[in-house]
């Protein structure tokens, strides 16, 4: 971990999750929703998506903290500590750092965007508060966020 992180986790503002499976124009899903070989989302399609639903304002953000730890991701309530999401660490596909320059006037310019294989499957989005969003290509598990 890279210092700005805390035995309790990372502290960041959950975005947004909705079903990460790619549909077709009629709306019917393409291929197999569970199969991470193209008929998931990318990150790119993901923030698209964000920024439609806050277009529309439809973005409630919740103060979360995240704990990688063992073989999971735990998701807490930042107030309460209370558990509101468990992911085994084998569930959780392409986590991605989606980063813009200050400049870019970009709200959402240190985001981290993963997918929680399931069925359906699930975008989840997060924006880092204290530090940089990054990921490790190496074994594709969040290290930093």
């Amino acid at each position: 971990m890279d210092g700005s992180s805390t035995s309790s986790g990372f502290a960041v503002e959950h975005l947004a999750s909705f079903d990460a499976a790619v549909h077709s124009a009629d709306g019917a899903r393409r291929g197999d929703a569970g199969d991470p070989g193209g008929s998931l989302m990318s990150a790119e399609e993901a923030m698209r998506r964000l920024r439609q639903l806050t277009m529309r304002r439809n973005i409630f953000t919740t103060r979360v903290t995240v704990v990688i730890g063992g073989s999971e991701m735990t998701i807490l309530d930042a107030e309460t500590d209370a558990v509101m999401e468990r992911f085994p660490l084998s569930v959780v596909h392409r986590p991605t750092a989606v980063m813009s320059g200050a400049t870019a006037g970009d709200a959402y310019n240190n985001v981290v965007v993963l997918i929680v294989l399931g069925d359906p499957p699930e975008v989840h989005i997060f924006q880092c508060l204290r530090h940089r969003a990054s990921t490790t290509a190496s074994t594709g598990v969040l290290v930093a966020w």
